[in-house]
């Protein structure tokens, strides 16, 4: 065979094998697998197209809704437009879950069911995860539900922001490649810049700050034992030292090694001068250590009690001083009371009287108490005091950790709480106060903090919540 004859074989065959389709990967996970399955691209429009193909392809015995998601349809408008396509003329409860409302419904219709969203990137969480428990309850129940989401990589963002709700419910596929995606694909990450603060680059942070300190600790460590085990006096005299000789100053230019060689120095320069005041401060603060010998001319009162009076202004210990023969000529009582005198000197030379200013008052400082959530413990009694009305609800929460985080951000809101049962786990719902009319409730939650609006909290009937709170107690 020809080289050109096997290439045009391989070309050929390199033809006839093809991936599978988007819409045969459809019908494949609604037959086996059974999930919620989401079409993204990254142009919306072009999955709009899947949803008719999707459509045109069921059989007569199916029953189907396409609804085509918005900003302006809120959760109820939703349910309302997928269950009265579904189930025309039938009574239900716009404030019930999907998954409720419409299995109630199959139970007392059953037929074949399809729900196709369009522009998912719109529609809510809430719907959302009320979509897919729909799948899955039906999953379990053998019903033959389908549910089929399109949208855009924005879609797969929010599903991928809160993927714990969404795990081993969900199929994502790429209209492009008809592959499967899983939550954590690089199309539904948003690029971070550098400065955002992720848990990693917290823990680098910590990191070096933990080093820093340990560095410092060290050093600082070091640093004394080198001042602890210094072989230097703790007396040591400046290399520099002015040495006051009466009418004379003497330059020592050589650091004394001891206390011995000092004293022999001032005595070779003072043999028989009068001791200073300078002198006797040194005497005091161990600088100068030496054996005064009687002088002819002793220090005077007036100098012992002006370098007593350095000394304890310098509050410096003395160490390794010994005076033998200091004899004062003044008398013992004189140099008491100079000497009583120079300690009291600060305290005589300083007005005492307390001087009190008319403007000034007394300032009471009052006992300040950290601030007390506003969510209250269970009450179920509070909804049951009522037998018509609408609350507003605000959110669930099935972590008790998450909800006194949510508390905490909240302070200033006044919750209520009640418990029920969803998905075989506790939830704690928190709602508003009672209000006896719908546009009374509409008003309120319109003046809600921004950041409550955007969780989406619906309006909620008196009527439903008892419901929940007498199926959660007769499952207790």
């Amino acid at each position: 065979m020809s080289a050109l004859a096997q290439s045009q074989l391989l070309n050929t065959s390199t033809e006839s094998v093809t991936s599978i389709s988007v819409n045969a990967r459809i019908d494949y996970i609604h037959r086996f697998s059974k999930h919620a399955i989401l079409v993204v691209d990254e142009n919306a429009q072009e999955c709009s197209s899947m949803g008719f193909q999707f459509l045109d392809q069921l059989s007569a015995e199916h029953n189907a809704a396409f609804i085509s998601a918005s900003p302006k349809l809120n959760n109820i408008q939703m349910r309302c437009r997928i269950i009265e396509q579904l189930f025309s003329g039938s009574v239900f409860d716009p404030e019930q879950s999907l998954a409720v409302s419409i299995v109630n419904l199959l139970n007392a219709n059953p037929q074949k069911l399809a729900i196709v969203i369009d522009n998912a990137q719109f529609a809510s969480l809430q719907i959302m995860h009320e979509l897919t428990q729909l799948a899955l309850i039906a999953k379990k129940a053998q019903l033959a539900i389908d549910v089929l989401m399109l949208g855009n990589y924005d879609a797969g963002k929010m599903f991928a922001a809160h993927k714990d709700l969404f795990h081993k419910k969900l199929s994502i596929l790429s209209r492009n490649s008809g592959q499967l995606l899983s939550l954590n694909a690089k199309e539904f990450k948003t690029p971070q810049s550098w400065l955002t603060l992720t848990p990693s680059k917290k823990g680098i942070i910590a990191l070096t700050v933990l080093s820093l300190v340990a560095f410092m600790i060290l050093a600082w460590l070091k640093q004394q034992d080198m001042f602890s085990f210094s072989k230097l006096p703790n007396n040591i005299a400046h290399k520099s030292t002015l040495v006051d000789a009466g009418d004379k100053m003497v330059l020592s230019g050589a650091l004394a090694q001891s206390e011995g060689d000092l004293a022999r120095a001032y005595n070779e320069i003072l043999p028989e001068q009068v001791a200073s005041s300078n002198y006797i401060f040194n005497v005091l603060t161990g600088i100068v250590s030496v054996k005064t010998k009687a002088a002819s001319e002793p220090a005077q009162v007036s100098d012992i009690v002006s370098a007593i009076a350095a000394f304890e202004d310098a509050s410096t210990e003395i160490k390794g001083v010994e005076i033998l023969d200091v004899v004062p000529t003044a008398p013992s009582t004189v140099l008491a009371s100079e000497l009583s005198a120079t300690r009291n000197y600060k305290s005589d030379s300083v007005d005492t009287r307390t001087i009190v200013d008319p403007i000034v008052k007394d300032v009471v400082i009052e006992n300040l108490s950290l601030p007390v959530l506003s969510g209250e413990k269970i009450n179920e009694s509070y909804f049951k005091s009522f037998t018509r009305g609408f609350v507003i609800q605000i959110s669930g929460f099935t972590q008790e950790s998450i909800m006194q985080e949510f508390l905490a951000d909240f302070n200033q809101l006044e919750f209520k709480q009640y418990k029920r049962i969803l998905n075989n786990e506790v939830m704690t719902v928190l709602t508003s106060s009672h209000y006896e009319s719908y546009a009374e409730a509409e008003r309120a939650m319109s003046d809600l903090p921004e950041t409550i609006l955007a969780r989406q909290p619906w309006i909620k009937s008196i009527s439903a919540i008892n419901n929940e709170i007498n199926a959660f107690e007769r499952s207790q």
